[in-house]
């Protein structure tokens, strides 16, 4: 009884609202560092501009789209973020904007991911594999 009771808080709205929030502001804050550091390297003297195409624009917006609902659906679920739900769907909507749609970090991480998922849910897309 008492595992199940830990269980029940552990994934309480007091626990994963917070751990929801520390994630996309980590990941923000890792996208912004990697930005910041690409600019750096491009400021040597090498710049590279990729144009991308509309199934990669078609990825990011709806990545942009689905984490938008999701966190916003958070904020306005949970009694944690109560009397600061505007700001917390301001700030969320910006950090996932910035990751999804403006740091080339994000960008690149997103087509990477959107590369893989297919071959988990079909095995035979793998590279030799008959």
């Amino acid at each position: 009884m008492d595992l199940v009771r830990g269980l029940m808080t552990v994934v309480s709205d007091d626990i994963l609202f917070p751990a929801a929030q520390f994630i996309l502001v980590s990941l923000t804050l890792l996208a912004l560092a990697k930005d910041l550091r690409r600019q750096k390297h491009t400021a040597s003297g090498f710049d590279a501009t990729v144009t991308r195409g509309e199934k990669s624009m078609a990825k990011f917006y709806g990545a942009y789209g689905g984490l938008t609902a999701v966190f916003v659906t958070l904020t306005v679920s949970v009694d944690v973020a109560e009397n600061f739900r505007t700001a917390f769907v301001l700030f969320d909507t910006s950090a996932i904007l910035y990751v999804c749609l403006l740091s080339s970090w994000g960008r690149d991480k997103l087509i990477q991911i959107t590369n893989v998922l297919p071959k988990l849910e079909y095995p035979e897309l793998r590279p030799g594999r008959k």
